[in-house]
């Protein structure tokens, strides 16, 4: 759900290159920010006259909605039709949008209103890249072994020794 419309976005009588859809950039602008404050409020934010949101809030969302999805279309004009003119003020319009989501993030600004995410541990919950190796060695350092080493056998001792106790003995 987005924050804004289409019809708000600061691009005045700017034409749009054929193909270039100003609601992908204000859907995606919008899941940008939920992204980022969804860590710490529920997403999206109802900002609906009947929710509990209070008016700066509905106005802050709104804002960061309308200034990183311009910044962004005119970052993508200005690539696609080398517009020069276009570049600096789209650049301007996403960083300071980024920036005020960081306050959001540090707790600097408070979305009065919006429910925020309760934890219930010290850590939140994991959310990374989990890998689980079922082998039980690593087939690249056999594959090192064979290779930097020509007399290394995978298969048991090397011919010509026996095993004690204390170790392999030539």
């Amino acid at each position: 759900m987005a924050y804004c419309k289409v019809e708000d976005l600061l691009i005045g009588s700017t034409a749009l290159p054929k193909g270039m859809e100003p609601q992908a950039y204000v859907d995606g602008a919008a899941d940008e920010i939920d992204m980022r404050i969804g860590f710490i409020y529920v997403t999206p934010v109802d900002i609906s006259d009947t929710s509990l949101v209070e008016r700066p809030v509905r106005l802050i969302l709104k804002t960061l909605n309308i200034h990183l999805a311009t910044g962004r279309l005119c970052l993508a004009m200005a690539k696609n039709a080398q517009r020069t003119d276009l570049e600096p003020y789209g650049a301007s319009l996403v960083r300071d949008a980024l920036a005020m989501i960081g306050q959001i993030e540090r707790g600097e600004i408070t979305l009065i209103g919006a429910v925020r995410i309760v934890r219930t541990g010290e850590d939140p919950a994991f959310t990374g890249p989990q890998i689980y190796n079922q082998d039980a060695e690593s087939n690249v350092q056999p594959f090192y072994d064979r290779i930097a080493n020509p007399n290394y056998f995978y298969c048991g001792p090397p011919r010509g020794t026996v095993e004690t106790d204390s170790g392999l003995v030539a």
